[in-house]
């Protein structure tokens, strides 16, 4: 039974996984029509997963905040990334 769990957890995470990467290209595609040109995101560096994200879609990480946001009574720092759109 935990197998069956955990490859659920896992199909589950692989779906989320797809739906964010197709959500950030839409946003990216709607703010370049726009002629914003850049675009920007921030994190908490609790999200791994998506700053790895961003990372692999070529977002380049501009800066950090040590105070971004609490997590279980901890602060933890905001990570804040950029992609120029007109780049790629």
């Amino acid at each position: 039974m935990k197998t069956f769990q955990s490859r659920l957890s896992s199909q589950r995470g692989a779906v989320l996984i797809h739906v964010g990467i197709a959500l950030l290209g839409l946003i990216a595609f709607a703010t370049f029509v726009a002629d914003y040109g850049v675009m920007w995101v921030g994190r908490s560096e609790s999200q791994t997963a998506a700053v790895q994200l961003y990372q692999s879609l070529g977002y380049v990480q501009y800066g950090t905040y040590p105070r971004y946001a609490r997590v279980d009574g901890q602060w933890m720092a905001g990570l804040f990334f950029w992609k120029d759109l007109a780049a790629t």
